[in-house]
């Protein structure tokens, strides 16, 4: 089973403090790390593709394994994603919170298709970025010896709004993107992560027998994911073993998210460290 928490080398630029990281993420009980990959700063002109130094992908993947943690790659294109995370349900219109363009280089204004699209000259300027980005991840795939298990293309590709080129949800747009990255070498499996407006996510909840959506069993479920998150950061920075038993039913939701009880526990730090 996969517990993957979130880091973003280009939010901490400095090499030396990755495993430090990969190391607090392990002792907080996790097991894999996802990433963004922000193509604004490895492409900054149209056909220069630059990874080097602080940017560099290789000493992230070396630090992830010496920590024994797995990665899953999100390259995008885009990143423009729905946070679930420790702001629950705050909506974002950047990659995870505050990156300008949700990722996308600026010069991007300049091209006259639609972004996300079939678009020819759209799907030509992800091209350079998709081919050399792939292939560094390939190198880095669980197949190669390396810590990479998982890779998302696209993001959150959920909801559309006005004319779109190609309709939406596009499968034409789509093939596009999953071919870049096998073209480039990758071979493990492909996932993707959906989001949309609370509306959307209470739908695929499910509704209460009145036709209204369980609001309070959503609250419920996001203040005990809130409660384990400090759980476990409690017990990895004092060392103190923690247990806690949850009784749980959600009127209006399917049986699989009705588990009868949950043990939530933490018995030991597995490294002295803080966040």
């Amino acid at each position: 089973m996969v517990f993957s928490g979130e880091f973003h080398p280009y939010r901490l630029p400095v090499p030396d403090l990755w495993l430090d990281v990969f190391q607090k993420v392990k002792a907080l009980g996790f097991n894999a790390v996802s990433f963004y990959v922000h193509w604004a700063l490895l492409e900054g002109q149209p056909g220069h593709y630059t990874a080097d130094g602080v940017f560099a992908f290789e000493p992230f993947f070396d630090a992830a394994q010496k920590a024994g943690i797995y990665l899953i790659a999100r390259p995008g294109p885009v990143s423009l994603i729905f946070v679930i995370l420790d702001s629950w349900l705050t909506e974002s219109q950047y990659i995870n919170a505050e990156s300008s363009g949700g990722g996308f280089p600026g010069w991007l204004q300049r091209i006259k298709g639609q972004l996300r699209t079939r678009a020819p000259d759209y799907l030509a300027a992800t091209d350079n970025y998709m081919a050399n980005i792939g292939a560094t991840i390939a190198k880095a795939q669980i197949t190669n010896g390396g810590p990479v298990i998982l890779v998302q293309p696209e993001n959150e590709y959920t909801g559309s709004s006005g004319n779109i080129t190609g309709g939406f949800p596009d499968p034409v747009y789509f093939a596009y993107v999953k071919k870049q990255l096998r073209d480039a070498g990758i071979v493990v499996p492909l996932i993707n992560n959906d989001a949309g407006k609370l509306s959307n996510i209470k739908a695929c909840f499910g509704r209460s027998n009145e036709g209204k959506l369980p609001t309070e069993s959503l609250l419920l479920v996001m203040w005990l994911m809130g409660l384990l998150r400090a759980m476990l950061t409690f017990t990895a920075t004092t060392h103190t073993p923690l247990a806690l038993i949850v009784q749980i039913h959600t009127p209006g939701l399917p049986e699989i998210f009705q588990p009868t009880s949950m043990l939530l526990t933490r018995s030991k730090a597995r490294r002295r460290s803080t966040l």
